[in-house]
């Protein structure tokens, strides 16, 4: 469902639940999200914004904010600016990646993947997930043997 917010529509969508444990997961996705948006109503002059929070069948999520505004600057990795160095950074803080890129029919996508992988716990019959150990050890997390 597309929704109308000052001058841009905004279209939510996932085709699954996603329960999401850890408040701070949630919560840097949702400042990525805001940051995204922000920019691409600002300096994208975007009219529609799609995001979309999906799972990864080999395991994990990702979400993704699309808008068809103007796309990104040429000289975007020599701009100063501090909201895609935090975007960045956030998605480090949870063991993700974040990808922004110019569309493939204009405008920006952001793209932040968390990949995880399904592991029993002492045993039993519950599973737990855990990050991969590539990603804590990106994360500041050392690694854990075994892993």
């Amino acid at each position: 469902m597309w929704r109308r917010c000052f001058t841009c529509a905004c279209k939510v969508s996932s085709h699954h639940a996603i329960d999401i444990t850890d408040h701070a997961v949630a919560i840097h996705l949702y400042r990525i999200v805001q940051e995204a948006v922000n920019n691409a109503v600002q300096h994208g002059k975007a009219q529609k914004i799609t995001i979309t929070l999906s799972v990864r069948r080999e395991g994990g999520m990702i979400l993704m904010v699309h808008d068809n505004g103007v796309g990104l600057p040429t000289d975007v990795a020599e701009r100063r600016g501090m909201g895609l160095r935090i975007m960045h950074h956030r998605a480090r803080m949870i063991g993700a990646t974040l990808e922004v890129q110019r569309g493939a029919r204009g405008g920006t996508c952001v793209s932040c993947a968390r990949w995880l992988i399904r592991r029993s716990v002492l045993g039993g019959p519950g599973a737990v997930w855990y990050p991969r150990a590539e990603q804590r050890r990106g994360a500041g997390v050392p690694a854990q043997p075994g892993h």
